[in-house]
């Protein structure tokens, strides 16, 4: 009988042995900032982190210092790197999240917030709207874009709002149809 009761044991144990799961925990600075993920999809991540910083810039890049730490779970371990590499790449020296501004496809610069310029656009048009006009456009759509860049990469916003109104000309407008460009 003890003998059917430890093999018993033992069946059990291995069964539940068999749906555990490794995963994989980042912490920095002793904040979580991934939790779940497979080791796999972690050690991909890091890859990724690695050759993009070095891909930006341009040089060896010196990643934080992060904790991993394993462990055993029944769920399915997470293989979203996303929030993973995020907060690493902003983490790593040299690197800053900005908004890059683009007319047809040529690069003016980056400013720290689009949103910002985008008001400061509406505003500039605002601003400069001739007296009989009721309304202006810019003649092509600025394209801003979040992307990680070298710090120091940085337009002021006046600046920008240059750029962007001379790469793309306001057009003013009246309810009878007359346009003129700025």
């Amino acid at each position: 009988m003890l003998k059917k009761a430890v093999l018993l044991l033992a069946a059990l144990l291995l069964t539940v042995g068999a749906h555990l799961r490794p995963c994989c925990d980042y912490t920095l600075d002793g904040v979580r900032i991934a939790s779940g993920l497979s080791p796999g999809a972690a050690q991909r991540a890091e890859l990724a982190v690695r050759g993009a910083a070095e891909e930006i810039l341009r040089e060896e890049a010196l990643l934080p210092a992060f904790q991993k730490h394993t462990r055993l779970r029944f769920a399915r371990p997470s293989e979203d790197v996303r929030a993973l590499t995020d907060v690493l790449l902003r983490a790593t020296e040299g690197i800053v999240l900005r908004d890059e501004v683009r007319v047809d496809g040529i690069r003016l610069g980056w400013v720290a917030d689009g949103e910002a310029l985008r008001e400061a656009l509406q505003g500039y048009i605002t601003n400069t709207l001739p007296a009989w006009a009721s309304g202006g456009v810019l003649s092509r759509e600025p394209v801003i874009r979040r992307l990680y860049t070298r710090d120091g990469y940085l337009t002021a916003q006046g600046d920008m709002v240059l750029l962007v109104t001379g790469a793309a000309p306001v057009f003013y407008f009246d309810q009878t149809g007359r346009y003129a460009r700025a």
